[in-house]
C-alpha cells in the first residue's frame, strides 16, 4: 500500500520549506511543515463524511485514502510510534484552534518577523 508520494518530504525547516531554488527537482519536492501537518491530524479526526467521500472515490477511482481508513497509521510513520504506543493513554494539553493561531502563516510570522 502507498502511503505517501515518492521523494515527497515533510519537514520543520521552515528555511527549506521556502526555499525555491529547487521546487521543480526531486530534491525541491517538500511541502507542509510536519508538526503543524500532524496537529491539525489530532485537532480534526477522521468523520463520516470524510470515511463516506473515501468510499465513492474508492468505487470510481478504485484506490483509497490510507489515513482516512486508518487514522493511526499517521502516529506510525511520521512519529514512528509503535502500536503499543497507541494502546497507552496520556493526558493531553487540549488545544483550542479558536484561541490558539496553528496556521502556517502564524509560524512563518513567528520566525521571520518576531
Amino acid at each position: 500500500m502507498v502511503t505517501m508520494y515518492d521523494y515527497l518530504r515533510l519537514t520543520n525547516d521552515l528555511d527549506d520549506l521556502l526555499d525555491e531554488s529547487d521546487h521543480y527537482t526531486m530534491d525541491g519536492a517538500r511541502m507542509g511543515v510536519l508538526d503543524l501537518l500532524l496537529e491539525w491530524h489530532k485537532l480534526d479526526p477522521v468523520d463520516d463524511f470524510e470515511r463516506q467521500r473515501n468510499d465513492v472515490i474508492f468505487d470510481v477511482q478504485g484506490n483509497r485514502n490510507p489515513y482516512i481508513d486508518h487514522p493511526e497509521y499517521v502516529h506510525l510513520i511520521w512519529e514512528n510510534k509503535t502500536i503499543s504506543d497507541l494502546e497507552k493513554t496520556e493526558e493531553t494539553e487540549d488545544i483550542d484552534p479558536n484561541t490558539q493561531d496553528t496556521s502556517l502563516f502564524a509560524m512563518i510570522e513567528k520566525k521571520y518577523i518576531v
